[in-house]
């Protein structure tokens, strides 16, 4: 594919910090306003900054990529060979060595035209149209053609077409997992922001490539093109692929083997001269000892010993896209796993009720509990699920809720543990009020079989307690003491979960419903709950397994430090040091990193450069680097590793395309049998 327009490349220039920048600086700098640009600004933008595309590197022509395969030592005189006994006509001996070059060609060819697919997994995150406000009027456009300075409108459902800078959010939410790794989804807000954050933390951006998961919004866009976040990814993606080990260390035996092969054929051919043989001889005689010295077997010995590593690698639910990652994955001795997903289920789960009787784990581990629950969790439970837009989805006899993640997984542990049932949780609302971002809260007003109404809120702590009086106890209430709730909810956040509260009140008969419901008032606090995205069943003796092996792993990831350190204290890996971020990363210079790299186990808030700069400052200590990963943010590592591996059901194309092992089943411990095996695997 030939390259797209240079006008889409980014700029050299510093790029503006439009999230630090007020709306109306930002609606002048853009030349902008909330109705957008007119149609005619639009074309003349279009025409002189290019389509709103990512750029690709040309393709190398077939026959080019075919004739690399013939640049070698070994293979060139194998290649004279082969010319030399087609002209003495040995057919068969020109035969078998044709067949050997051809098998060891095709072998190659097939290699690296596979590795360009990487790059054009990107293309697949492009929307193919998008609403924008043009000459005030909305207007659906394909996403090639929108601008920057173009108003965007988004509502739930729909991928963003480029770089937005928002200046309207109502209860926007928006899945960035692919580009941040972040378990939640993200709430957006209009606001400025400091300058100096990473681009996880900027929650009046909402970035190319990504899902509106709830809300409606509108932005103006700051960028497209190569000049986005998924640009970026596209320029760091389309680099040079890495030799694996074998791959090296195969090259550097084929080139010796061929000098000095060379270097005796040359010299025995001139000696048999010398000594009065004719050429026609001596040729012959060159040609047999290059054909009797050439392991020209090498190459076919290498595929089927690989090959029979993959069908066993296969077995155990990874398949192996590049034939020397089977080798590789012997040889590691850095493993870099993303968080979400690959070392956790990537499935939001309530782990802890705090009431003011204590805290209940209510997590798989620690059984369902379903006739031991006290009225107090009873309380929790219910006001959680009631409160609540989640739906139930069942699949394979499996319980399961879509819709928002806190939502499914106060609805899921509500229903089994009992606290309610799934038609009480379902019944139509006297009164509902969706969770807004700016509010930090939703309630629900719900009727029962007596016509007694109850006024359900859950949201952040502060914002129920807020609204809160009382305090809910074993005997009944008693009067609110905020330090308590306050110690239990940083108790709880400081182990990495997510803390949502919930509260109720049981409203008057004579009480109106106002559409929108007030803001909550008199509310009794009924508790905590908190939750994570647990650890996957297995990872934590995985881990073991690899240090006692001499294998390091790391755990890099985009998500919060808090949240990263807490899990990894969870599955065993070391938290003495604190975790290495994003922002200190900015002030260490290669050596330094390195250094600091090795002291600490867990990498956190890093974006898809600063995992790529991780990975070659371990290499370039001499560590040979497996990186997993499921998301767009991890291709870049993933494809500068020693071998990528990728997750098959959760991860996205660019990540699959851009690694060497794709696992079947998405999780870590099936790599760490292969990393054990060393040859066994290869034959």
């Amino acid at each position: 594919m030939a390259a797209q327009s240079a006008a889409t490349a980014p700029s050299s220039e510093p790029p503006t910090l439009w999230h630090a920048l007020d709306l109306p600086e930002v609606f002048a700098g853009l030349s902008s306003g909330p109705r957008g640009l007119s149609s005619s600004e639009a074309a003349h933008r279009l025409a002189e900054l290019g389509p709103n595309e990512l750029s690709f590197a040309m393709v190398s022509p077939w026959w080019r990529v075919l004739f690399r395969q013939f640049i070698s030592p070994l293979i060139g005189i194998l290649l004279v060979a082969a010319v030399v006994t087609l002209v003495q006509q040995h057919w068969v001996d020109a035969g078998a060595i044709f067949l050997i070059l051809c098998i060891n060609a095709a072998l190659g060819f097939f290699q690296e035209r596979k590795a360009e697919d990487a790059v054009r997994a990107l293309q697949s995150m492009a929307s193919p149209t998008c609403r924008v406000l043009r000459d005030g009027t909305e207007q659906v456009i394909p996403g090639s053609d929108v601008v920057r300075g173009d108003v965007v409108l988004l509502e739930s459902g729909e991928r963003v077409s480029a770089d937005l800078r928002l200046f309207e959010a109502n209860g926007l939410q928006v899945d960035e997992s692919m580009l941040t790794g972040e378990s939640f989804a993200a709430s957006k807000h209009t606001a400025a922001l400091p300058p100096d954050i990473g681009d996880a933390d900027k929650t009046n951006v909402a970035f190319s490539g990504t899902f509106v998961g709830n809300g409606r919004g509108r932005g103006v866009v700051i960028a497209t093109g190569a000049s986005t976040a998924l640009g970026e990814i596209n320029a760091l993606v389309q680099g040079p692929t890495r030799k694996s080990p074998l791959q090296l260390l195969t090259h550097s035996l084929e080139r010796r083997i061929g000098l000095i092969v060379l270097a005796a054929i040359v010299f025995i051919f001139i000696a048999g001269l010398v000594l009065g043989n004719d050429v026609s001889t001596m040729f012959r005689t060159a040609v047999g000892l290059a054909v009797a010295s050439i392991p020209e077997s090498l190459p076919i010995v290498l595929t089927v010993a690989l090959s029979l590593g993959v069908s066993r690698m296969a077995r155990r639910n990874a398949i192996v896209r590049t034939l020397p990652a089977v080798e590789t994955l012997g040889s590691t001795n850095v493993i870099g796993s993303d968080k979400t997903g690959t070392l956790t289920e990537n499935r939001l789960t309530v782990e802890r009720i705090w009431t003011s009787g204590g805290i209940v784990d209510v997590s798989a581990a620690a059984g369902d509990g379903r006739t031991t629950d006290s009225p107090l969790v009873r309380a929790v439970l219910r006001a959680g699920a009631l409160t609540n837009e989640a739906t139930i989805s069942a699949e394979d006899d499996d319980l399961e809720y879509s819709g928002d993640a806190v939502d499914a997984a106060m609805a899921l542990v509500a229903v089994v543990r009992d606290a309610i049932s799934e038609a009480e949780r379902t019944a139509e609302p006297a009164a509902h009020q969706p969770y807004e971002p700016q509010l930090r809260y939703s309630q629900t007003v719900q009727q029962d079989a007596a016509g007694r109404r109850t006024l359900y809120v859950k949201g952040a702590p502060e914002a129920v307690l807020a609204g809160s009086v009382v305090l809910a106890a074993p005997s009944g209430t008693v009067p609110l003491d905020e330090a308590q709730v306050h110690a239990a909810n940083e108790a709880m956040g400081s182990d990495g979960l997510r803390v949502i509260a919930t509260g109720s009140r049981v409203l008057a008969d004579t009480e109106e419903l106002l559409t929108p419901l007030p803001p909550p008032s008199g509310l009794t606090f009924l508790g905590l709950e908190g939750m994570t995205d647990p650890p996957r069943a297995g990872v934590a003796d995985a881990i073991v397994k690899c240090r006692r092996a001499g294998i390091k792993v790391m755990m890099i990831t985009g998500d919060h430090p808090v949240t990263a350190t807490a899990i990894a204290g969870r599955l065993g890996l070391s938290t003495d040091k604190p975790a290495l971020t994003g922002a200190e990363m900015a002030d260490l210079d290669d050596q330094m990193l390195a250094a600091r790299i090795l002291q600490t186990s867990v990498a956190a808030r890093v974006s898809p450069v600063e995992k790529l700069r991780i990975v070659r400052a371990l290499q370039a200590n001499g560590k040979v680097v497996a990186v997993t990963g499921d998301g767009v943010n991890d291709a870049p590592a993933l494809k500068a590793a020693a071998i990528g591996v990728a997750m098959g059901k959760s991860g996205t194309d660019v990540a699959r395309e851009s690694s060497d092992v794709v696992l079947t089943d998405d999780n870590f411990v099936t790599i760490v049998p292969c990393c054990f095996c060393r040859s066994r695997c290869c034959g």
